[in-house]
Order: structure tokens, then C-alpha cells, then sequence
């Protein structure tokens, strides 16, 4: 059976009406609009090396085209076969942009449609562009997932096993739909919306199998891709290239899952996001996001520093795609507009190997002020949202990426994610505690987990119903390797002890009963409480759960330095008291950042270079000169004293010389009266 499931997949992928791609398998390319074997199909052309004359390429697509229907014919006697077992059956239901097929499985009662398109494929002129919607004539076989996003699969080893197998490719923005029990279009199921994290730079939605989880929750579970690394995140500061595609991409995700819930049997007023930071940054897009969802749960990472796009860029397209001012009324946003379309021409692995050979520089959202007006920190989220917030504790294996064995590569990375008064803040906070840079380094994320969670939780719990809890299970051998997204091994069924199985358990309760009810439920009747800003209640999930794991204040030490730290920054940036230091704002994850834009003094990057070069050679012009005058008055000097009568200047071995006003006084001693009185010359000289 699991043979014919492969060679099923195998087949499908080559009437996929999404592929679009070379078949290898076929030989054929396949068509925007329709699947290879069919008419809508061309020859190959520049992806056959071996391509003859056009008689010759015309025999050999007739002959794989017949080949391809006798394939078909195969497919689809497998297909009855395997439904006539009551094993699977097909399930093809409508919606708005087709026809969509999908496979329903007795054994597990539920209906899968994979690699479902949301949108247009971002290759080509389409890259760095918002995603558009999709449409398809005929029937979409949803059987297989798609190819994951580009990305490095090595950043986050917790899911690198998960990823190293699978295809990559820029057209991945596809959804994957499992439906629980018989569909009918009466039926008003939950749905929870899974979008997964990795730091904006590796991941999948097709990580893990949603089948066992959707039967669990009794609920409609849809994963989404979205564009990962430069692909989803490249921006240039402007309108040039304003950024946050991957965003947009999960916003049409959400788009396409509320517009086609009712075929599914779903409930379009009942939908619940699940996941990391992405999850957040949703609920604060108000103008584009209202109404889309109305329960989130933001599992991990309000830790990502959100730095500032415009070097990134430049670094990325100066090298490969350097481009000048040809005419002076040509702006800095014309230019990185050719810029722009100079990068769309590059392969994709031109980007992958520049994240591989760079990969401290993290492409991540920014505040274009089109998906996001302003900071994390200071942003509003939606009120009639509820929420869930999840503080993970990390562990020192967690940061193995990150160079933090030696104090230069600590203070490096910090570099990255905190501000420069915070990082002396950070060292003295935290270096007397343990000198292992490694260990402070968690510590130091863990408590700025802990004070950035809570303190946007006092926000949410003001207008909306908020539930915090600590994820602190340590799990031995393999958390090592997979500390990061624990939670959504556990969630998918990826558990590998008893204590792990007890978790998931009461996470999925937990979830389940949130997204019907809008409160979490904890097993043996302990009352998970609602977070309030004067306690900041929480719960310690643990495997053995106790009334004693429901807590307040998490981490209070952290919170409180972390809480003073800000307010001084605060301080700082406070426009009514005058001060020397340059302004802040904020700009990441719930903490205050040097202000630096270069675009706030009409400059770039490269026109700041010129005008400091062209200080260094003003000022050595100007040292130059100071060194000349200094010569040129010291000469006056030396001549000066050249042309005065010399002082007495008694020399060893030598009897003193006879100073001008010694002359003088014997002159008036010994010289005749008349002649001393008339000073004359004659007289004086012969003396």
C-alpha cells in the first residue's frame, strides 16, 4: 500500500496544475493554467540540452504525450483499485478559484487537500512582488505537497531532519487542508490556521503531517508556506522595495481560507491562528488583518530583533548589481529600482548561497508602514482578538548558530538584537552571574522573553481575554537538536517519550478547548487564570501538572531590569529634555534601539562613505597647510635672531665674550667727553 501511496504521488505531480516547472519525469513544461500530457503543454526548449530540429522535437513530444495518457489510464486503475479497498476515496468539492480534488482516508476520517495554490507563483518579474491570486480552469488534484520555499535548511538543526529531503523552489506559496470526518457544506467546523516559525528564514508547511491533529481538535487545520529569507523579506527602506512580502503572503493565505470556508464545511467566524511571531504581527496590521481571525495563539519568539533593511539591501544588490546616478534629477529610488530589476534576473541560488555565506545577517519584517505602522512594542493589536502567549525557556544548544564562545562574538550578536546602552546593561546584569557566553546569552533572551511577553500581554488583557503560559519540559538527548519548535513536534504527533505524549495531550486540550470556547482548559480541573496586568498570572505547563505550576510573575528580576532599562532608554528619547546622546525608538521585539536612518538626513549608505572621505581628505589638506605655516614662521625666526647682536655665551675653555652694553660702558669711561657725546662712528671704531 505505502508503494502505490508514492507512485500515486509520483503520477500526480505531473498533472498538478500548479507545478509549473519542467517535468522531468515527462519531459514536458508544464503550462501556467493546465497539467503536462494535456494540450496545454509546449516542447522543451532551453531546459533540453539535447534538442534537435523542430520535426524531431515535434515526434518525440507526440510520443511521450501518448506515453503520458497510457500513464494516466495506470493512475487512474490504481485509483479504483485502492478505492474499491474502502481505503481512500476521492473528494472534489468547488471553490472560488476552481475545481479542487482531494483524498479522503477511511482509516483516519480525514480529507486531505495538499498543495493547494493561494496565490501566483513569485518567480520572474513576480519576484519581490506581492503575492496576487490565483486562479485555475479544470480540476487542481491536491494529492502531494509542494516544494518547500527557498531557504537554509541548516539554520535551526531542530528541523533541518524534516527539510533535507523535500524540494526547494520559489513557487511555493501553497496551503495544506485536513478536514475531519465527512464534509458537508451545512457543517460549521473550527478552523486553526498553523503558520510556522523558523525566524522568518527556514521552515515549512509541510513540516509535519496535520492529519492526526485535525482528528484530535475536530477541527479544520490549514498550514501555509510564505516566502523565507531575501525572497520574503528583502526591502529597500522605501517604495522601491518596501519589504514584508512573506507577510503579505500570509495575509492572502488568510484571505483565501475565510473566502473559501463554507466548501470546506468550516466556520469563516471561527478561525484561530497558531504559531510564532508571525502570529502577533497579524493581529497588529489592523487595516489589512480585521475580521480575517478571532483567536491566536503566539507560541514562541517575541525575542527577533527587526533591523533595518536599506544596508542588507545595498550589501546584497551593490555587489551583484551595482548601479549609479546617470542623470542628476535621477532619484535613490530610480536607481534601486533597476536595481530591483537587476536581482529579479539572478537564480535563486544566488540568494541561497548569499544567506549560507551571511547568515547573522537575518532577513525579517520591517516597519513599512503598509503591514506595519509601527513597532512591536508600541503597536496596538486588535481588540476583539483573544490570545494566548507562550514565553519559551531556551537552551544554550538553542544559540549554536550564533558565535558566542568568545566575548567578540558575544558582544557581536548582541549587537544585532540589542542597542549599544543595552548591551552594557546587559553585561553587567548578567556577565556576574556566569561568564559562560554561551549560558548568558540564553539567559539574557530567556529574561527578555519573559519581560517582552508579559509586557504586550498588559496590553492585549486591556481589551481582550489573555492567557501567558512558561514552556519549561526539558527533554533529554534529542531536545539538544531540537529545542526550537518543540511544541509543534508535539502538536503533530512527533513524540518520542511519555513525557513528551503528556504534553501534547494537554496542549491540544488546551488549544481545542481555545479555539471553541476562547478559554484554555488544563486537565484535573485546575483553572487556568486569565493574565492581568496587577499579577500576571501564568502557567507552568509541565508533564505532571499541578495547581502549584499556575504562578504569577514570571521571571520578576528580569522583568523589573529589563522594565528600568527601557524606561531610561525612554528617557533618553524624550524630545523635551535636551541631550547629547543620539534619539531612540523603538524598533524590535519589545526593546529600545539606536536611532540610526540614514534616510532621515536624505543620504544612503554610500553618500555617507563620500562625505566622510571627502572629510579625511580636507582634513589631511588642512594639516598639510598647519605643517607648512609652522615651517615658514620658524624660518622668520631663525633669520630674525641672525640679524640681532648676540647675548654672552660663555664657551668652555674660552674667556667670556664681551657684550654689546660692556662696549657701551667703557666707551663712556675711556673715550673723550665729545666724542662719547657724538657718538661718532670714526672714533668708536678705531677704539
Amino acid at each position: 500500500m505505502e508503494s502505490c501511496k508514492k507512485y500515486m504521488q509520483r503520477v500526480e505531480k505531473s498533472r498538478h496544475p500548479t507545478y509549473r516547472g519542467w517535468d522531468e519525469e515527462s519531459g514536458l513544461v508544464c503550462h501556467l493554467e493546465d497539467w503536462c500530457g494535456n494540450k496545454a503543454v509546449f516542447p522543451p526548449t532551453q531546459h533540453n540540452k539535447n534538442s534537435g530540429n523542430a520535426s524531431t522535437v515535434s515526434i518525440v513530444f507526440i510520443f511521450k504525450s501518448y506515453l503520458t495518457e497510457i500513464r494516466n489510464s495506470l493512475y487512474y486503475t490504481l485509483i479504483d483499485i485502492v478505492t474499491a479497498t474502502g481505503a481512500v476515496r476521492e473528494e472534489t468539492i468547488n471553490v472560488k478559484h476552481g475545481i479542487l480534488k482531494g483524498t479522503y482516508d477511511n482509516e483516519t476520517d480525514v480529507t486531505s487537500f495538499l498543495g493547494v495554490p493561494y496565490a501566483k507563483a513569485p518567480t520572474h518579474h513576480l519576484r519581490f512582488e506581492l503575492p496576487q491570486s490565483y486562479y485555475w480552469n479544470g480540476t487542481l488534484y491536491a494529492t502531494n505537497f509542494s516544494s518547500i520555499c527557498m531557504q537554509d535548511i541548516s539554520y535551526l538543526k531542530a528541523w533541518k531532519k524534516y527539510l533535507e529531503n523535500q524540494s526547494m523552489s520559489e513557487d511555493c506559496l501553497y496551503l495544506n487542508i485536513y478536514v475531519p470526518g465527512n464534509m458537508t457544506k451545512n457543517a460549521t467546523q473550527h478552523i486553526m490556521v498553523w503558520i510556522h516559525g523558523g525566524n522568518f528564514v527556514t521552515g515549512s508547511a509541510s513540516l509535519f503531517d496535520g492529519t492526526k491533529l485535525a482528528k484530535k481538535w475536530d477541527s479544520i487545520l490549514v498550514t501555509v508556506n510564505y516566502r523565507l529569507g531575501p525572497f520574503g523579506f528583502l526591502g529597500s527602506g522605501d517604495e522601491a522595495l518596501p519589504g514584508n512580502m512573506g507577510l503579505h503572503d500570509q495575509l492572502m493565505a488568510l484571505k483565501w481560507i475565510k473566502e473559501n470556508a463554507i466548501p470546506f464545511g468550516g466556520d469563516a467566524q471561527n478561525i484561530t491562528l497558531f504559531g510564532t511571531e508571525s502570529v502577533y504581527l497579524l493581529s497588529l496590521s489592523n487595516n489589512l488583518t480585521n475580521g480575517l481571525f478571532n483567536r491566536a495563539i503566539v507560541q514562541s519568539s517575541l525575542w527577533r530583533s527587526f533591523p533595518k533593511p536599506w544596508p542588507m539591501f545595498n550589501k546584497l544588490a551593490g555587489s551583484t548589481c551595482p548601479h549609479k546616478h546617470e542623470h542628476h534629477h535621477e532619484s535613490h529610488v530610480d536607481v534601486k529600482r533597476k536595481q530591483l530589476r537587476c536581482l529579479k534576473n539572478l537564480t535563486s541560488e544566488y540568494f541561497l548561497n548569499y544567506t549560507l555565506t551571511n547568515r547573522l545577517e537575518l532577513f525579517s519584517p520591517t516597519i513599512d508602514n503598509i503591514f506595519l505602522n509601527d513597532s512591536v512594542f508600541l503597536a496596538i493589536p486588535q481588540k476583539d482578538i483573544d490570545f494566548i502567549f507562550g514565553v519559551p525557556q531556551f537552551k544554550e544548544s538553542d544559540f549554536e548558530v550564533f558565535p558566542t564562545n568568545t566575548r567578540k562574538g558575544f558582544e557581536n550578536t548582541l549587537g544585532r538584537t540589542f542597542s549599544n546602552i543595552s548591551i552594557l546593561a546587559i553585561k553587567s546584569q548578567y556577565l556576574k552571574l556566569d561568564n559562560e557566553m554561551k549560558k548568558v546569552f540564553s539567559n539574557a533572551y530567556n529574561g527578555h522573553l519573559a519581560y517582552t511577553t508579559q509586557t504586550i500581554a498588559d496590553k492585549t488583557s486591556k481589551d481582550s481575554p489573555t492567557y501567558v503560559y512558561s514552556y519549561s519540559v526539558q527533554i533529554p538527548d534529542i531536545s539538544s537538536e531540537s529545542s526550537y519548535g518543540d511544541e509543534f513536534r508535539f502538536l503533530f504527533g512527533s513524540t518520542t517519550t511519555t513525557d513528551e505524549e503528556i504534553i501534547a495531550d494537554l496542549m491540544i486540550d488546551a488549544w481545542s478547548h481555545f479555539a471553541h470556547t476562547g478559554v484554555p482548559q488544563l486537565p484535573n480541573n485546575i483553572k487556568w487564570p486569565v493574565y492581568e496586568e496587577e499579577n500576571r498570572s501564568y502557567v507552568e505547563l509541565r508533564p505532571n501538572i499541578t495547581e502549584e505550576n499556575v504562578k504569577t510573575r514570571l521571571k520578576e528580576s528580569d522583568w523589573i531590569f529589563w522594565n528600568d532599562l527601557i524606561a531610561n532608554l525612554e528617557k533618553l528619547s524624550d524630545p523635551s529634555k535636551p541631550t547629547t546622546e543620539a534619539p531612540m525608538k523603538h524598533t524590535t521585539m519589545g526593546h529600545m534601539e539606536m536611532k540610526s536612518e540614514p534616510i532621515a538626513w536624505g543620504m544612503e549608505d554610500k553618500m555617507v562613505h563620500d562625505l566622510l572621505m571627502g572629510l579625511v581628505i580636507v582634513s589631511v589638506f588642512l594639516f598639510v597647510i598647519c605643517v607648512t605655516l609652522i615651517l615658514i614662521l620658524y624660518k622668520l625666526r631663525s633669520l630674525k635672531r641672525k640679524n640681532q647682536p648676540c647675548n654672552t655665551v660663555n664657551t668652555p675653555g674660552t674667556k667670556s665674550a664681551v657684550t654689546y652694553s660692556s662696549t657701551a660702558k667703557l666707551n663712556e669711561a675711556f673715550l673723550p667727553e665729545s666724542n662719547s657725546a657724538g657718538n661718532n662712528p670714526e672714533t668708536i671704531t678705531k677704539f
